[in-house]
């Protein structure tokens, strides 16, 4: 590949320099990132999610009552 003239060689620095961002861009946007993800935190007055509430009893309850749907739905699903 040649190397471009000095036209070619101006145009190519004008437009990476005009697709750069300027420092107080690059700035505000670090601070309005860093302000989105202090916000994506949990209020504290939001309860826990309900596997850190149940009990390990209401837990394996729970997970047999699927097991029952599921099952009862394969086997009327393969009735005729």
């Amino acid at each position: 590949m040649s190397d471009l003239r000095r036209h070619g060689r101006e145009l190519l620095d004008a437009s990476r320099s005009e697709r750069t961002p300027s420092q107080q861009v690059k700035e505000q946007l670090i601070a309005s990132l860093l302000e989105a993800a202090a916000q994506t935190a949990l209020p504290a007055d939001e309860p826990p999610p309900l596997a850190s509430r149940l009990s390990r009893p209401g837990k394996a309850l729970v997970l047999a009552l699927l097991a029952l749907a599921i099952g009862s739905g394969i086997y009327l699903a393969g009735r005729p």
